[in-house]
């Protein structure tokens, strides 16, 4: 594929009139193409990660100050990439929680309990990546304010960075755009047939609890201030 074709608005990068403003707006005052990158990453990566529905650029404006899963923050970070002039896509990895995250969640909150964390489940990952002189994972989903558990990374616009957290079992590519098996999983294909006329209850109600468990974080966060 033409270098060109990462520049163009897709389904999920859709590159709006509000997508182009709020792109400028982050970037005022960069330098160069590798300072832009930087101020878009920065942005994204300080919105509130967790558990939601995959939405397109344009989407997530609205939702700005809400949870956003890793493929809704790769979404506005790779349009808002590609209303800068900088090529981008999106690259996707099957991944799981890692021993030591587990470890490190059920210290913090469930050392006194019966009750424990567990993630054995092995989830579809979604980054971006952007080219400045060659292509660069640039990963902004973990926020600052879940420290507490993970390490939170900053970007120098000229090496690879990844999420923290999770151990990384296959990597399925680069993509235009989110792969529609991602969004698939993302409604609930992975939950038995007998179950499907009930994922939007299911998915809602996992939502809510996954994100209550990163509030409880972010406290923790604070308390310690990391």
């Amino acid at each position: 594929m033409l270098i060109d074709e990462y520049l163009k608005s897709s389904y999920y990068a859709n590159i709006t009139h509000e997508v182009i403003a709020f792109a400028k707006k982050l970037s005022a005052g960069a330098e160069d193409q590798i300072g832009m990158a930087i101020k878009i990453f920065d942005f994204i990566r300080d919105l509130k990660f967790g558990a939601s529905p995959i939405y397109r650029a344009s989407q997530v404006l609205k939702h700005l100050n809400e949870p956003l899963i890793c493929a809704s923050k790769a979404a506005l970070q790779v349009a808002c990439y590609r209303a800068l002039g900088l090529p981008s896509r999106f690259h996707v990895w099957q991944v799981k929680v890692s021993d030591e995250v587990v470890r490190r969640i059920n210290e913090l909150l469930f050392a006194d309990s019966e009750k424990k964390f567990r993630s054995n489940l092995v989830l579809h990952h979604v980054a971006a990546e952007v080219f400045i002189g060659r292509w660069i994972i640039s990963d902004a989903t973990i926020d600052r304010s879940l420290c507490s558990v993970f390490r939170i990374p900053s970007w120098d616009g000229k090496s690879d960075v990844f999420m923290d957290g999770f151990d990384y079992l296959e990597d399925l590519g680069s993509f235009k755009d989110i792969p529609e098996f991602v969004v698939k999983l993302n409604r609930g294909s992975f939950l038995p047939f007998y179950l499907r006329p009930f994922r939007s209850l299911i998915i809602k109600s996992f939502n809510k609890k996954l994100n209550l468990l990163f509030d409880r974080l972010r406290d923790i966060s604070k308390t310690i201030g990391c």
